[in-house]
């Protein structure tokens, strides 16, 4: 059963903190990789921007999301969707 990783974040506003935000979150991705697509949802002016990053694949399990959980704290969340 393949897997898709979604990440929301909500954009805090200050660039710089959420550059380094996703920075870390794509390390971590890196950590992981795998067969499963990655979906980045961003909340920004009171919508949602969906992107895929297409050259990110990584293993979808309950560890990463924990950990990517943890990297964005109350900045947003992970889960996991079955195709």
């Amino acid at each position: 059963v393949a897997h898709r990783l979604g990440l929301r974040i909500r954009e805090s506003g200050q660039p710089d903190n959420d550059k380094y935000l996703l920075l870390d979150l794509k390390n971590l991705l890196m950590e992981y990789q795998g067969k499963d697509e990655v979906l980045l949802e961003i909340a920004t002016e009171g919508r949602i921007v969906t992107m895929e990053w297409p050259m990110v694949r990584v293993n979808a399990c309950d560890e990463l999301q924990e950990r990517l959980q943890q990297v964005l704290g109350e900045s947003g969340f992970a889960y996991v969707a079955a195709d």
